[in-house]
């Protein structure tokens, strides 16, 4: 309806207002046409499903899908996270929930990741750890627009107007959200693990984006984790940071970045994997 044009309308313009030649209007055209396929024909019979709501109709899915934030349903984002989630821990080629999370995460990356008023609600309900098994997808398509949103509400939320270090805003469920990724061993979970397996074979521009959150998150650990200000890395990494600053095929940002980081946490002893404030 008019509804979902005026939305392509502003995805447009925040993804593509400065798009240059025609390959760039191809590509805004056929992102535009891959979301209105979503929208005219939703994957009603997955969210079905994965909702545990067999009445649901196609117009309820488009609405759970494309506007969770105009809803009356109190919990129409944190069931948005559902969606993204899904409910068999193994799912077949071309299950229903595989058609689910295309169309969550394809409008997750190009507008509800712009939108605090979405933001905000999806990270407390659990959004971000979602979003984490999907860091190493195998669709480096699927995983490019997974690993740049997660970057948006992370080490880019300033541009959303939220600084995740200004504990003085009242936020401390949303914080506490991006704590828990730190796993049981302080940095061993399966977060920091999937951002460093985008050190090779990930999407274009992928294991500089995955380095920033990386950065990003352990000195924000750092900061406001570790009264002492140390934050104790093991030693397989900092192996990691050094391997990253060696690698062939990575541009001088990169690189710069890698041994920075690197430099940064081998100030201090490295830990053992058995330290409270140890990262794995």
């Amino acid at each position: 309806g008019n509804d979902f044009q005026k939305l392509l309308a502003e995805i447009r313009k925040k993804n593509f207002s400065s798009c240059e030649g025609p390959e760039d209007e191809k590509i805004a055209d056929s992102i535009s046409q891959q979301l209105k396929k979503f929208y005219d024909n939703p994957p009603t019979e997955g969210v079905r499903s994965i909702l545990s709501c067999d009445d649901l109709e196609d117009s309820q899915t488009r609405e759970y899908i494309f506007f969770p934030c105009t809803l009356k349903d109190p919990y129409a984002v944190e069931k948005f996270v559902h969606l993204l989630l899904g409910n068999p821990p193994v799912v077949a080629p071309g299950h229903s929930w595989l058609k689910v999370q295309a169309a969550c995460v394809s409008i997750l990356f190009l507008w509800h990741s712009t939108q605090w008023n979405f933001v905000e609600p999806f990270i407390i309900s659990g959004g971000l750890e979602a979003l984490v098994p999907m860091l190493t997808a195998n669709n480096l398509h699927l995983r490019g627009q997974v690993v740049e949103t997660m970057s948006r509400m992370t080490d880019q939320a300033d541009a959303l107007g939220f600084d995740w270090l200004d504990v003085s805003d009242g936020r401390a469920s949303l914080r506490r959200r991006l704590f828990d990724l730190a796993g049981p061993n302080a940095c061993g979970g399966q977060f920091v693990v999937s951002l460093l397996n985008n050190k090779r074979g990930s999407y274009p521009g992928g294991s500089y984006t995955c380095l920033r959150i990386l950065a990003f998150f352990l000195s924000w650990l750092r900061r406001l984790y570790c009264p002492s200000g140390a934050l104790r890395l093991s030693e397989r990494l900092l192996r990691e940071f050094e391997d990253w600053a060696a690698l062939p095929a990575i541009g001088d940002e990169e690189r710069d970045l890698a041994r920075t980081v690197h430099a940064d946490f081998a100030r201090w002893p490295a830990s053992s994997s058995s330290s409270s404030s140890a990262a794995a």
